[in-house]
């Protein structure tokens, strides 16, 4: 009985004393604007602010990004939708990796090692 009182009291107080820090409802992606002086930083999306809308093809959300005033527009198709099995983008993505791999693999040993003083 003083065990399980014990474990009640702690859970209790864990329960409590918790503190969540990750952001609610935001999503983050890499700016891939061009024109933007966030270009390749991660930005902030808030999911919870925003519009939805609809042309029968496809679901638009305009959303705020978290950094100021700018907004976003992400676009998903309605329905049944799938990706080409091997389209040109995937075949070139297996490629560089495994370029990656193979340049990895000669050149294993020949690095510098790094040491804390």
């Amino acid at each position: 009985m003083k065990n399980l009182l014990i474990s009640l009291v702690m859970l209790i107080g864990f329960s409590f004393t918790q503190e969540c820090d990750e952001p609610v409802n935001v999503w983050f992606k890499l700016s891939n604007d061009t024109q933007s002086l966030d270009y390749g930083k991660v930005i902030a999306i808030d999911m919870s602010k925003g519009y939805a809308s609809t042309d029968g093809e496809f679901i638009y959300l305009l959303l705020q990004i978290d950094s100021g005033e700018d907004a976003m527009m992400i676009t998903f198709p309605i329905g049944y939708w799938e990706v080409e099995a091997k389209s040109e983008f995937v075949k070139e993505m297996e490629k560089e990796f495994k370029n990656l791999e193979d340049y990895l693999r000669s050149t294993k040993g020949n690095g510098t090692e790094i040491q804390k003083q």
